[in-house]
């Protein structure tokens, strides 16, 4: 599959010289007998290797040079490379044109690809549940007391799927050599710091080993080896283009200007430039290996950062015009039309299948402590069904969505109507404990600062069915400690049980005309138990038992609600549908949400009430222009509310231009329309993307919860915003200025997870 290299390798850079200045001197000499048989004809001339460079997205430069030997009729008899230059020349090796190379790559959503935040579609509900509160995926492991961070930061199914498609055709060619161009993938043995050269094997596996950078993707494991990116050893790998089969040399290197010091300061800055100088220093000693008879072309990227894949379309000019300056000395090289025609009919025929393709076995390997019925319940590919990869890449987006795993990836092998799919699904390495921090941060000019910190721990597949127990501590204005055991009592998840026990305080704020006149404490223990459906990955519903105790005591201000204690029990009933791609600033799907809580001294409380609250929401997106339509409201079914539990009003959620929480009462609806435009996008890494917009809203809230709030307007409230919105690596960022036809205004704040505002509305981003 590949093989481990020492670094004496470019000390032998005066015999390499030497050789091939002989060979130039001879007239190029023959073909070898290995590589002849591998192209399928006799060689008269040269063999020609081409090096492509790693860089990140500065890589699509290298399309712009393939382009160029095309135009001027340039064989390529083998190609070696690193990173994105791995990803670009195993795609050229599988037989595909430069031209196709650019239109996919260009296409290609990278923020998607990096992201995939559209395999939110495909989550469990449940995790759906958590994720509309928890604005970040950051999510640690505990081992051993420890908490551990996984491998890399940023997930790399996306990248995994692109590279699958992108060599779909060649995959099930395990011998490089026997690629229409033969073909060798640089990586880096992250044990002993050798270089491993991927000569055969599973050609994406190779290419992904060889992208693997540090910090960002997580490592490759193969052949009992961790692999990360080739560029720590060999970015510019001529000497295996020559071991390959290289008579000739056609080394294309990316070069960008040093950054200055003023922009290396954070300790970030300061370690990427050192991976920086550790690359250049190894390219450059493979760069001056180049002989006279070698060709190198040096592309200057500019300011082109190496994370800049919104930029691709700028790259490829840049390679076209660095090719071009070498293009006397190409010109050398190139082949009649008749020649250079026979040529690229080869490389075609040599990747074309024209064979009816079947399955004759499906097989899920890898797992460990996730249950095999459930991976497959998510699957479509079965035996007897036809090869196809579109589809088996789905099944692989569906199984990766499922939260389990770091990376599912899948091997066709086999012959004809005897084809094997093999699934392999490798589990999260630092489960099955997992632990996800939060924080939110709100501020407002009239003075209101509100945060939280939070925790999510969960213990995973406890049982062969799937059970899970769960605890969340919260500190803030709303603080409480959960904890839960959650069982699924089917294979693939459909019905479940869930029981909870939680304690928590919650602050209770009371406004007299936009002044806050009181603080209460509402302090609630409660323990519940729940059956529910999970028909879909879009749908829970769920019914259950609530038994609790509640306190509710002044703090500071005026005495405007008694002070008072009860127990309450009753039924609770929820549902929620969420077909949303996003829980940040989502562009198309559904999301509704309907709750109840029946409280009745029958089944064991002191009082008797009924609180209803229902919401839907529609985002609808053309082009960088989103529109979201929001409506909701709540009722009380004329059982009067106990006034800790009332609905509120007020937030940059719910009302802009209130305060937060400044409406308080038994009953309400609010309906909301707002506009945003895309005013900031960068296709980075992190999807990361600033919005600007406006949002209308118009509400009512009607018997006031203040004891004393008869005289109190209940009038519709109409309200208009400006608002800046985006996500960031630690959740959405909100600034809200808004006004209300009372003549109120407020700028808000908001950072990260959002503090809760006692609705519905506060719970979507």
């Amino acid at each position: 599959m590949s093989r481990p290299v020492s670094h004496r390798n470019h000390r032998q850079r005066f015999t390499i010289t030497s050789a091939a200045l002989l060979i130039a001197i001879t007239g190029w000499g023959l073909a070898s007998q290995s590589f002849g048989e591998a192209s399928g004809q006799e060689n008269t001339r040269p063999r020609i290797g081409l090096v492509l460079a790693g860089g990140g997205a500065r890589g699509a430069a290298h399309i712009g040079v393939l382009k160029v030997l095309e135009q001027m009729r340039i064989p390529v008899d083998c190609i070696a490379g690193t990173s994105m230059g791995a990803l670009v020349g195993a795609t050229y090796a599988t037989g595909m044109p430069a031209t196709e190379i650019e239109r996919i790559v260009l296409a290609n959503d990278w923020a998607e690809t990096f992201t995939k935040s559209q395999l939110r579609l495909d989550r469990p509900m449940q995790d759906k549940l958590a994720g509309l509160t928890y604005s970040n995926n950051i999510e640690f492991g505990i081992q051993d007391g420890s908490i551990i961070a996984p491998g890399g930061f940023v997930s790399s199914q996306g990248i995994d799927e692109m590279i699958r498609s992108l060599v779909a055709s060649a995959r099930a060619t395990s011998d490089f050599q026997q690629l229409p161009i033969p073909f060798r993938a640089i990586a880096t043995d992250l044990h002993t710091g050798d270089m491993v050269v991927f000569e055969r094997g599973d050609l994406a596996l190779a290419m992904r080993a060889s992208m693997a950078i540090p910090g960002i993707f997580s490592p490759v494991k193969a052949d009992g080896r961790l692999m990360i990116d080739g560029g720590i050893v060999r970015n510019l790998p001529v000497d295996v283009a020559r071991s390959a089969c290289a008579d000739i040399v056609i080394a294309v290197k990316l070069e960008s200007p040093a950054p200055s010091s003023e922009n290396m300061v954070s300790a970030l800055q300061i370690t990427a430039r050192t991976i920086d100088v550790v690359i250049k220093n190894n390219e450059r000693t493979q760069w001056q290996s180049l002989t006279p008879t070698d060709i190198g072309i040096t592309v200057n990227t500019e300011d082109m950062g190496s994370g800049q894949f919104n930029r691709l379309a700028f790259a490829v000019p840049l390679g076209v015009a660095a090719a071009n300056t070498q293009a006397q000395a190409l010109q050398r090289l190139s082949l009649g039309e008749a020649e250079y025609h026979d040529w690229r009919h080869m490389v075609a025929s040599r990747g074309a299948n024209n064979q009816e393709e079947r399955l004759a076995e499906v097989r899920i390997v890898g797992l460990e402590r996730v249950s095999e019925e459930y991976v497959v319940a998510q699957i479509k590919s079965a035996p007897g069904s036809t090869v196809d990869l579109e589809r088996i890449s789905r099944d692989t987006d569906k199984i990766y969505a499922l939260g389990e795993f770091e990376q599912v990836s899948y091997q066709v092998s086999g012959e004809g109507t005897h084809k094997t799919l093999e699934i392999k699904a490798v589990e999260k390495e630092w489960g099955p404990d997992y632990i996800i921090f939060d924080l939110g941060m709100y501020a407002d000019t009239a003075g209101d600062f509100e945060y939280l910190l939070s925790a999510k721990h969960r213990r995973t597949w406890l049982n062969r069915l799937g059970g899970e127990w769960r605890n969340t501590i919260q500190i803030g204005r709303n603080s409480f400690f959960n904890t839960s055991f959650y069982q699924p009592l089917d294979e693939a998840h459909k019905v479940f049980i869930e029981s909870l026990a939680s304690f928590g305080q919650r602050q209770e704020d009371l406004f007299d005309d936009g002044d806050r006149v009181a603080i209460y404490d509402n302090r609630k223990l409660y323990g519940q138990i729940d059956i529910g459906l999970t028909p879909t990955n879009h749908l829970v519903t769920s019914i259950g038992y609530r038994y609790g105790y509640t306190d509710l005591s002044r703090d500071t201000g005026d005495r405007l609600l008694r002070e008072f204690n009860y127990y309450d029990a009753g039924i609770q009933f929820r549902s929620v549908y969420d077909s949303l791609n996003s829980s940040l600033l989502p562009t198309s799907g559904w999301y509704g949400a309907v709750e109840y809580f029946g409280a009745s001294e029958e089944l064991g409380g002191d009082i008797d009430y009924d609180r209803f609250e229902a919401m839907l929401l529609k985002p609808l997106s053309i082009g960088p222009n989103t529109i979201t339509l929001r409506v909701g409201g709540g009722t009380n079914f004329g059982k009067d509310i106990p006034p800790n539990e009332a609905f509120s009003l007020g937030g940059l959620r719910s009302l802009p231009g209130l305060r937060f929480g400044e409406l308080r009462g038994q009953e309400y609806w609010l309906s909301s329309a707002s506009y945003k435009r895309k005013i900031l996008g960068k296709q980075s890494l992190f999807g990361n993307a600033l919005y600007g917009g406006v949002q209308l809203s118009s509400g009512q809230m009607t018997d006031f919860s203040d004891e004393d709030a008869a005289d109190l307007d209940d009038s519709v409230i109409s309200a208009a915003s400006l608002l800046i919105s985006g996500k960031t690596p630690i959740g959405p960022l909100d600034l809200v200025l808004g006004f209300t036809d009372s003549g109120d205004w407020n700028l808000a704040f908001s950072l990260g997870r959002p503090i809760d505002e006692n609705n519905l509305f506060g719970r979507t981003f």
